[in-house]
C-alpha cells in the first residue's frame, strides 16, 4: 500500500506545482501605458538597474535588478508613470518600480512609420 501511495502523492504534487507556476507566469504580464527602456549611466558601465517596491507609502530598494540589454538587443518594458510623494516612478509590474532618472520613453508609432521591428517586452 505504501508503494502505491508514494507515486500517487508525488504525481499529485507535480500537478499542483505545475498549476501554480502557470498562474504566476500569467500574472507577471503588465500592460503599461508606454514603452520604455533604460539608458546607460554616465557614471558607470553597469548593465543593470535596481527595482524598488512600495510598502506603507514608501519606496524600498529590493535585491532585484533589471538588465538594460541582453546579448543582442535592448530590453523594453511596458510601464506607467506614477507619482509617489512628489517623485516620478515607472511601474513595470505588480509592486515593481524603476526610478525616473535613466528611463527613456520609446516612440513605437515612429518605429512603425520607419518600418522598424516593434520591441518585445520583458514584463
Amino acid at each position: 500500500m505504501k508503494k502505491v501511495l508514494a507515486p500517487l502523492f508525488m504525481s499529485l504534487m507535480l500537478v499542483l506545482v505545475t498549476n501554480v507556476e502557470t498562474v504566476n507566469a500569467s500574472s507577471k504580464t503588465y500592460e503599461g501605458e508606454q514603452t520604455i527602456c533604460i539608458s546607460a549611466s554616465s557614471k558607470s558601465d553597469s548593465n543593470k538597474y535596481r527595482v524598488y517596491k512600495l510598502k506603507k507609502k514608501k519606496m524600498f530598494k529590493t535585491s532585484k535588478f533589471v538588465k538594460l540589454h541582453n546579448e543582442s538587443e535592448i530590453n523594453f518594458w511596458k510601464a506607467s508613470q506614477v507619482t509617489i510623494k512628489g517623485q516620478q516612478w515607472w511601474k513595470i509590474g505588480k509592486n515593481r518600480y524603476l526610478k525616473d532618472t535613466r528611463v527613456e520613453v520609446v516612440n513605437t508609432d515612429r518605429m512603425k512609420e520607419l518600418g522598424q521591428e516593434l520591441p518585445t517586452y520583458e514584463n
